[in-house]
């Protein structure tokens, strides 16, 4: 909690507008410290979350980059298996770049998502 108010103060002090923070359990209880210190969210201080596993369930809900942890697993085991079947001793070194989803919410001042109507 005390290293949340410091970063709130730092980010007062610097005149930062946004703030990207890992987790989203840190992000929520950061929007919580912002507003016990009169600081809005998105008004005064936008937030960004890496993980978006309780994001959307924020208040507001949080904008976050969601990794592709799914597919993440998927290609490790297929590569563990492959390199296994290929040679069981030596494992050739891999590099993967899986990009993540940005899915902006009202955290950062963006309008949660309408859901689609089903016409009948």
């Amino acid at each position: 909690m005390r290293g949340q108010v410091r970063t709130l103060r730092g980010c007062r002090e610097a005149g930062a507008t946004a703030l990207f923070v890992h987790s989203d359990s840190e992000a929520i209880g950061l929007i919580e410290r912002a507003h016990e210190h009169g600081l809005g969210v998105p008004d005064d201080l936008a937030v960004i979350t890496y993980d978006d596993e309780v994001a959307a369930a924020a208040d507001p809900p949080l904008t976050a980059v969601r990794p592709q942890k799914h597919r993440l697993g998927v290609l490790a085991a297929e590569m563990a298996f492959l390199a296994r079947a290929s040679d069981p001793v030596e494992r050739p070194v891999h590099r993967v770049e899986l990009w993540p989803t940005l899915v902006v919410r009202e955290s950062c001042g963006g309008t949660a998502p309408v859901p689609a109507r089903v016409s009948r």
